[in-house]
């Protein structure tokens, strides 16, 4: 039983993430590719992810055989690229507690370039950032689009929730079996935790693909994160389902261009398709150079929008 204590304050600092955490989904996601018993909607993801999982992937790959349910607070950027930039700033003694965070307590030797990792060697800390962005851009990236409207969804549906109910009507209808008991909010998960707020708040976190009991994150100074299953089922196209257009300019590019139906700034084409700024002004010069998409500056902002010619193609592809 998981038993969450909240102060008087904390009701009102609980809050959605806004948008999913490309980070924390990669973890969960490794997870999932894992376990042979994953929901029926996942499976034409899983095939697909397990056939295009690079080599330069391993690394990651063997850091989730070992997952416990632990978690960081530091999971939770909103930004890939921001989030590799956080890890590679870390000391070595940050390095070895999210290492150990990731891997758990499985009983498995670390390997050896985990233990290089954790000594701060800068080598093989390049060797795990190959294999997080290997991992990111063949089982999560092309789907990103699909979570994204997911964890949308997930937050239209609870903040309606919110309006009739109020934030701890909300919260006791999170997820199955929640209830408040002598004013903590009780959840049945394996084992028992007690959680007390101290005023730092709760931040709920939906994820597409965990199924599991919610797992918490905390820590002194950030507020405590509360990680569960989206109720929303994000159905991952895979295979013949998925955008035909991808196929011609491959799944990042075909997700800006559709996004460039109608006029976006470059920040927003980030945010939207799960890519740093400066990816999403590269895919968008490439659309350019193509005349599929026109690009003017707007103020301090640059406003990209489909030419005709990209319509035409977005239109002649639907989904």
């Amino acid at each position: 039983m998981l038993r969450i204590h909240f102060t008087a304050d904390d009701l009102g600092r609980t809050r959605f993430l806004p948008e999913p955490a490309p980070m924390l989904e990669l973890k969960l996601a490794l997870v999932a590719l894992r376990r042979a018993d994953a929901v029926p909607r996942l499976d034409g993801w899983r095939r697909a992810a397990l056939a295009s999982l690079p080599e330069s992937a391993r690394p990651v790959w063997e850091l989730g055989a070992g997952f416990s349910g632990a978690l960081s607070t530091t999971a939770v950027c909103g930004d890939f690229d921001e989030a590799l930039e956080i890890a590679w700033g870390l000391t070595p003694a940050g390095m070895r507690h999210e290492a150990g965070l990731w891997s758990g307590a499985g009983g498995r030797a670390a390997p050896s370039w985990a233990r290089s990792v954790a000594a701060g060697d800068r080598d093989a800390v390049r060797y795990v950032m190959r294999g997080f962005r290997g991992a990111h851009a063949a089982i999560l990236r092309p789907y990103w689009p699909e979570i994204r409207a997911g964890h949308h969804a997930e937050l239209a549906h609870h903040g309606r929730v919110l309006a009739r109910r109020g934030t701890a009507g909300m919260l006791a209808e999170l997820v199955p079996g929640a209830a408040w008991r002598d004013g903590g909010l009780e959840i049945a998960t394996p084992g028992r935790r007690e959680v007390r707020l101290r005023g730092r708040g709760l931040a709920l976190v939906p994820t597409a693909f965990w199924t599991g009991p919610p797992l918490v994150a905390e820590s002194p100074d950030e507020p405590v994160l509360l990680v569960y299953p989206s109720r929303t089922r994000t159905v991952l196209r895979a295979g013949s389902g998925r955008d035909p257009l991808a196929g011609v300019l491959g799944p990042t590019r075909a997700a800006v261009l559709r996004l460039l139906a109608r006029p976006t700034v470059t920040k927003d084409i980030a945010r939207q398709v799960g890519i740093s700024p400066a990816s999403a002004s590269e895919h968008a010069a490439a659309l350019r150079a193509a005349r599929l998409v026109t690009s003017r500056r707007d103020g301090r902002a640059v406003l990209h929008h489909a030419t005709p010619l990209g319509l035409e193609l977005i239109n002649a592809n639907g989904r």
